[in-house]
């Protein structure tokens, strides 16, 4: 994890926190709006997987289908065909 305001606020002397004191209150708030937008950046990449899962799923149900589809229709053909009109090599 990475160091966060406070670990290099504890580093300086009383002078220099004292003297960088909005400095390190906008940084504190930065911080916090950054691990914020790291929350809800993480959700929506959950939120994306489980789409994407999702959509696969559907795709291999599509194919599945298209591919009985596929069978049923050249089997009709097949019944249906007129084989004595189909010339033989």
């Amino acid at each position: 994890m990475l160091p966060s305001v406070d670990d290099f606020v504890a580093a300086l002397s009383a002078d220099e926190r004292e003297r960088f004191k909005d400095l390190i209150e906008d940084c504190r708030q930065r911080e916090r709006q950054i691990r914020a937008s790291a929350i809800r950046a993480q959700r929506a990449v959950s939120g994306l997987e489980a789409s994407r899962v999702q959509f696969d799923h559907e795709v291999r149900r599509l194919h599945a289908a298209s591919q009985r589809a596929l069978e049923a229709v050249t089997d009709a053909c097949l019944r249906t065909t007129d084989w004595s009109r189909v010339p033989r090599a």
